[in-house]
């Protein structure tokens, strides 16, 4: 994914405008845990996920956003992959 602008990744961790590869964490347990890297294989941040439904799968890769807090930048809130019509929606403390 390439940003043109600054994200909320977690945990106050923002992304700056860039490229960045998200990889699905191999975990034993049911959590969805997404890696994020720098296009050059740098680690960045873990984000926690919950499962998360469309009634259409859409055609290309999605990635929605919510309102950043406190003029924090937008926060990532929802992942879904090409086909899929499950994707992930990320976790955040309560506002």
């Amino acid at each position: 994914m390439t940003f043109s602008n600054p994200v909320e990744g977690y945990r106050g961790r923002v992304l700056l405008p860039g490229s960045y590869v998200f990889k699905l964490a191999e975990s034993s347990s049911d959590r969805h845990i997404v890696e994020i890297y720098t296009d050059k294989d740098q680690f960045v941040t873990t984000v926690l996920a919950v499962a998360d439904y469309r009634s259409e799968p859409p055609s290309k890769t999605v990635m929605t956003f919510s309102e950043g807090r406190n003029n924090s930048p937008e926060e990532l809130h929802e992942w879904f992959y090409p086909g899929n019509d499950s994707g992930l929606e990320f976790v955040y403390p309560a506002k």
